[in-house]
């Protein structure tokens, strides 16, 4: 995920070398509670306008980009470790283990124990 456009990303040179420099400051920062004004300011140009761009290039928001973001981290937490899940939401940056799970079972379509589970078993 890091540093990656979505397949399709309809960018400029110009425009990709911006939101790759935002990405890297995402990957740097996610951790953090990251405003869309921080990150604009960081690359030179508007809220509003480093939004669109975003959307446009990545193919989502920047809040879905750190969403995701968070949980491929914990998705290798998760295989890699035997790490309890309120010490990965924690380490991941979300503010609970029952956000974490719910936001897990949201986007990946399983809860983070069943991941777990999948995972030790393809191994």
């Amino acid at each position: 995920m890091e540093g990656e456009l979505s397949p399709g990303a309809q960018a400029s040179h110009q425009y990709s070398e911006t939101v790759q420099l935002a990405i890297s400051y995402i990957s740097e920062h996610y951790l953090e509670p990251l405003k869309i004004k921080d990150i604009a300011c960081h690359v030179h140009i508007s809220p509003s306008y480093f939004s669109r761009l975003f959307k446009r290039t990545t193919g989502c928001t920047v809040a879905e980009y750190i969403t995701k973001l968070k949980l491929r981290v914990a998705k290798e937490l998760l295989a890699g470790t035997v790490s309890p899940l309120g010490e990965i939401a924690q380490t991941t940056g979300f503010c609970s283990q029952s956000y974490f799970t719910k936001t897990f079972k949201q986007i990946e379509g399983m809860t983070s124990l069943e991941y777990r589970r999948n995972m030790r078993m393809d191994q």
